[in-house]
């Protein structure tokens, strides 16, 4: 695509996570990063229970009220798997940006 442009101001907010020095110098990735705020923030499939033909799954899960913000957001201690815990607002960076809803093209 060629000569793509966005004229508007308007669209949709979203959060921006961004892997920072401190996370970076830890071994973690922006993948494992989104990972990590996934598993706090999303639900933790923790077990699988099969009874009778019927599966049902076993998820954890925030409370609505305690996922509302970026501060808690930020304080959210995530396990690294070495017995050591950071906040996600330790290992990155957070940036509200608006993302397009309509993007334009113009063939030349």
């Amino acid at each position: 695509m060629n000569n793509a442009f966005d004229d508007s101001q308007g669209g949709k907010q979203k959060l921006t996570a961004t892997l920072n020095q401190s996370g970076r110098q830890l071994g973690i990735n922006q993948r494992q990063l989104a990972t990590l705020m996934g598993g706090a923030f999303g639900a933790i499939e923790l077990h699988r229970l099969l009874d009778e033909g019927e599966e049902t799954l076993v998820l954890l899960r925030f409370y609505e009220n305690e996922r509302s913000s970026i501060c808690q957001l930020k304080s959210t201690p995530v396990h690294l798997g070495n017995d050591s815990y950071v906040t996600l607002g330790e290992i990155s960076e957070f940036e509200y940006t608006r993302e397009s809803e309509v993007l334009y093209r113009r063939n030349q």
